[in-house]
């Protein structure tokens, strides 16, 4: 039996696809350790200028039963002004930075995967803004959240297009017929947990730390 008919997970475990094989893997704190969206903003506009916005908002983000729409006032605020091609530049420019605070072991997970011709699709509730430069410069599929511009400016992101929780699912989905495909899937958030439950094989990811979903 040939070696390309295994994706091998772990020295323990391993799979053997009859079908094509996805694999949905978050990004803040599961595949990249930090939260992109700060390290962005401090990236684009400084540091003291993103957390003293921030300590602004904190009383409303902290109350509010929908954070996302406090997040997008957020950099409404830190980034207006700025044209596409302006944030297109910064974006390319800060790709190198969250090259290096990837999850080794998540990368090398994936890498596995991506030896066996699987996709690897990107599901993000930060902005395409930066993940999809990002899914570019490594072959992979991004799904994240769509900034948004009129007439060529910043204005925000898509709030109910936040790819989050159940959105995460039905992207997911629509990508791939859950049926005809194996499916898995890496996530560190209880939101994760939609996608988690649903696909063959559910990675919780906590550091370096990744454990099989039951």
């Amino acid at each position: 039996m040939g070696v390309e008919l295994f994706i091998f997970l772990s020295s323990q475990q391993i799979i053997m696809p009859s079908q094509k094989t996805v694999v949905f893997v978050d990004f803040d704190g599961t595949l990249y350790q930090r939260d992109s969206l700060l390290d962005f903003l401090i990236f684009a506009v400084g540091k003291w200028r993103t957390y003293i916005s921030f300590i602004l908002l904190f009383p409303e983000y902290l109350f509010s039963s929908n954070k996302a729409k406090v997040k997008n006032k957020w950099m409404k605020r830190l980034l207006e002004h700025k044209s596409e091609t302006e944030l297109h530049q910064v974006a390319q420019k800060f790709i190198p930075l969250l090259q290096e605070k990837l999850n080794a072991e998540v990368v090398s997970r994936i890498a596995n995967y991506e030896s066996n011709k699987a996709d690897i699709v990107i599901l993000s509730a930060s902005l395409d803004l930066w993940i999809r430069p990002f899914c570019e410069s490594r072959g992979y599929v991004c799904m994240a959240t769509p900034a948004v511009y009129s007439n060529q400016i910043f204005s925000g992101f898509e709030v109910e297009r936040n790819v989050k929780g159940e959105e995460k699912l039905k992207l997911a989905k629509a990508y791939c017929d859950f049926s005809k495909c194996e499916t898995v899937a890496f996530g560190n958030e209880k939101s994760d947990l939609f996608i988690l439950r649903e696909v063959n094989l559910g990675y919780w990811v906590n550091g370096n730390q990744i454990h099989l979903v039951s």
